[in-house]
């Protein structure tokens, strides 16, 4: 994973770097993040929306987050296993790493 630490200011027209403190945690579970969730979520949320709108009150979303995954859980979990640090500005600079043992 790669979080975006340039950016662009248009008031100054030039590139920045981003220092602000940024914290990560042990573990990642990404399976809320993949095509296949979010195309739950979407129908899910279309259903509710007619439910509403046909006034219909009933709660499927554990009928939803039931239905399996295509890969078991374990697939979506990830550990933190080094991280890659960049020191200078936005135009030049060194990069170095920290990897887990």
């Amino acid at each position: 994973m790669s979080l975006k630490r340039f950016d662009f200011d248009y008031d100054r027209m030039m590139r920045i770097k981003i220092n602000d403190y940024f914290e990560f945690d042990q573990e990642l579970d990404m399976s809320h993040y993949t095509q296949e969730y979010l195309s739950k979520k979407e129908a899910y949320e279309k259903l509710v929306k007619e439910k509403e709108q046909s006034g219909n009150k009933g709660d499927d979303q554990e009928k939803l987050e039931q239905e399996p995954m295509k890969y078991p859980k374990e697939y979506y979990q990830y550990t933190l296993t080094g991280i890659v640090v960049h020191t200078g500005s936005a135009e030049t600079g060194h990069y170095y790493s920290f990897i887990k043992d």
